[in-house]
C-alpha cells in the first residue's frame, strides 16, 4: 500500500497542474458570465439606535461600483466592507462580491430602502428595494422575523446571547486558512470632536470547530466614548473555501478632543475545542469508523481574537464663525419649547420643557448640553431662570430638558425664542436652532 500511495504521487501533481491551468482559462469566461444582482436585510425590524446591515451581492463578478452611501431621510447607510468569493465546481467557474453596508436609524417610522446602482464592466444594474421598520425604543419591542443564516448558529440553553455558543462541524485538520480572526470597520477615520460615527466589529471562527465565547468585547481608548454593544448578530460566510461562524458587534464611536488617537485592537476571549492526542490504543481504523471518522478526545484552546488597530484623527472645531450659544453640540438639531401651566397664579413657578432633536443622526445625546438661558437677557428680563446644572432625558432621538421659572412680575410675558447653536459636520459650518 506504501509503494501505491508514493506511485500516484506524480498524477496527482499532473492533476494539480491541470486543474491550476483550468482556473487560469475558465477565470475569463467566468468573469464574462451572466452578471446579477441581488440585496439583503439582516433583519426587517430594529429599534431607533439599533443597527442593521444591507448586504449587496454581486453574482458573476469580482469587482463593482456600489455608492458610498444611500440617501434615505432619518437613515444612515454607509459602505462598511466588502468580500469576493470564487469557486470552482466541476471546473465550472463562479464568482461574488459581497458589499456590506450599516444602517443606523435616527428615528421611528416606516422606510423603504431604494434600489441600489451597481456598475459592472460598463453595464448598470440595481438591485431591488427593501423596507425597514424602526420603532421607538421606548414602546414594547414587536417580535421582528428573525434573520437566520443557512445553517442557523443556534446559542445553547441557559447561556446569555451575549456569550453566544457556536455548533461545531465534523472535526478536521486546520489545512490552511486561520483558526479564528478579527475585522474592524469604521466608515470615517477623520472626524471632529463630538461627531459620533458607527463601527462595526467582525470575529470570524472556523466553524469545524466547536467555539465558547467568553466575556465582552474589549474595545476603547482614552478620550474615545464607546456606546454600550449591542447584541452580536450570527452568521455565516465561506472566506478562500473556509467556512466561518461570524459574529457581528455594533457601536457608535465619538472623540472629545482634537488629535490623532490610537485605539488598540478590539479583543474578545474564546475557547475553542481542538482535537487531542489520542491515546494508545484508540488510534484503530475500526475505532474511528465507530466514531464516524470524528475524534472524541478534544482539547480546550484559549484563543484571544483581535483585529487590528484603528487609528483616527480628530479634528478641532473651527473658531471662526462659532456663536456665541455654542456648548460643544455636533451635528443637525431642532429645538422646541413648551410650558405646563401657562397661566400661573403670582408667585407660581411655571415649569419649562426644552425638548432638542437631532434630526440628522449620529449625535451624542448622552453629553448634550442645555442652552445657558440664565445668561440670556431677553428671558431674565420677565423670569427667574436657575443657574445650576439641568439633567436631561433621552428618548428615542430628542433630549429633553425640564426646569423650573418664575415670572418676576405680573401680567403677560413671552417666553422669547430659545437658540440651539451646533457645527454641522457635513456643511462644515455652524447652524443655530430657534424655537417658537
Amino acid at each position: 500500500m506504501r509503494q501505491a500511495s508514493f506511485g500516484i504521487r506524480p498524477a496527482i501533481a499532473l492533476l494539480l497542474l491541470f486543474v491550476m491551468g483550468a482556473v487560469g482559462k475558465l477565470l475569463p469566461d467566468a468573469m464574462a458570465a451572466d452578471v446579477s444582482v441581488t440585496s439583503e436585510l439582516s433583519r426587517p425590524d430594529v429599534a431607533v439606535g439599533e443597527m442593521a446591515e444591507l448586504q449587496v451581492r454581486v453574482h458573476g463578478a469580482q469587482g463593482a461600483e456600489v455608492p458610498p452611501e444611500l440617501p434615505v431621510a432619518g437613515l444612515q447607510i454607509r459602505l462598511t466592507g466588502q468580500s469576493t468569493q470564487v469557486q470552482m465546481v466541476n471546473f465550472k467557474v463562479s464568482s461574488s462580491v459581497v458589499y456590506s453596508y450599516s444602517i443606523l436609524p435616527m428615528r421611528a417610522g416606516s422606510f423603504t430602502i431604494p434600489s441600489v446602482p451597481v456598475a459592472v464592466g460598463g453595464k448598470q444594474f440595481r438591485t431591488a428595494s427593501t423596507r425597514l421598520s424602526v420603532r421607538d425604543n421606548t414602546a414594547p419591542a414587536v417580535p421582528a422575523t428573525p434573520y437566520i443564516p443557512a445553517p442557523q448558529v443556534i446559542p445553547r440553553p441557559g447561556v446569555a446571547q451575549r456569550q453566544p455558543v457556536i455548533p461545531p462541524r465534523p472535526q478536521q485538520p486546520v489545512a490552511g486558512g486561520r483558526l479564528a480572526f478579527g475585522q474592524i470597520n469604521c466608515p470615517k477615520r477623520s472626524l471632529y470632536a463630538g461627531e459620533m460615527v458607527p463601527v462595526e466589529i467582525r470575529y470570524y471562527f472556523d466553524a469545524r470547530y466547536p467555539v465558547q465565547v467568553r466575556g465582552k468585547v474589549d474595545f476603547g481608548a482614552e478620550g474615545v466614548l464607546i456606546e454600550r454593544f449591542a447584541d452580536p448578530v450570527e452568521g455565516r460566510e465561506e472566506i478562500d473555501g473556509i467556512e466561518y461562524n461570524v459574529l457581528t458587534y455594533r457601536t457608535l464611536l465619538s472623540a472629545v478632543k482634537p488629535g490623532g488617537v490610537d485605539i488598540p485592537a478590539a479583543k474578545l476571549d474564546s475557547q475553542i475545542q481542538m482535537p487531542g492526542a489520542v491515546p494508545p490504543g484508540f488510534d484503530d481504523p475500526i475505532f474511528r469508523q465507530l466514531m464516524g471518522g470524528q475524534s472524541p478526545f478534544m482539547q480546550a484552546k484559549d484563543v484571544a481574537v483581535k483585529t487590528a488597530p484603528l487609528h483616527l484623527e480628530i479634528l478641532p472645531l473651527p473658531k471662526e464663525g462659532r456663536p456665541a450659544s455654542f456648548a460643544g453640540a455636533v451635528g443637525q438639531f431642532d429645538i422646541e419649547a413648551a410650558v405646563q401651566n401657562p397661566r400661573p397664579a403670582p408667585g407660581d413657578p411655571v415649569t419649562l420643557t426644552l425638548a432638542i432633536t437631532d434630526v440628522a443622526g449620529g449625535a451624542n445625546l448622552e453629553t448634550l448640553q442645555p442652552p445657558a438661558l440664565s445668561g440670556d437677557p431677553a428671558m431674565t428680563k420677565d423670569f427667574r431662570v436657575p443657574s445650576e446644572a439641568i439633567s436631561g432625558v433621552v428618548t428615542g432621538n430628542t433630549k429633553r430638558f425640564t426646569l423650573t421659572v418664575r415670572p418676576l412680575r405680573a401680567g403677560t410675558a413671552a417666553i422669547p425664542p430659545i437658540e440651539f447653536s451646533s457645527y454641522d459636520p457635513k456643511s462644515r459650518s455652524y447652524v443655530t436652532a430657534r424655537s417658537q
